[in-house]
């Protein structure tokens, strides 16, 4: 399993090529998550819930570093 942190929340990101998620990430949603977005620029990684955020503010998926699009990624 790799293990991310997002880039705002600092929220760990499980990427696991278990079927349906690592039990561990699933079991403890408030501090893991295998949902997240990737910015296709700088390739910085964000949590769902911040890109989510991110969506509200700007109305488009925008990276906060480098302004380019979000792309998600995980289950």
């Amino acid at each position: 399993m790799v293990i991310y942190n997002c880039r705002t929340c600092r929220k760990m990101i499980s990427v696991s090529n278990i079927p349906g998620g690592s039990p561990v990430a699933k079991a403890d949603s408030k501090n893991w998550t295998s949902e997240y977005g990737v910015c296709e620029k700088c390739n910085e990684i964000f949590c769902k819930k911040c890109v989510d955020s991110i969506n509200k503010k700007t109305r488009i998926g925008k990276c906060r570093v480098c302004g380019q699009q979000i792309k998600i990624k995980g289950r």
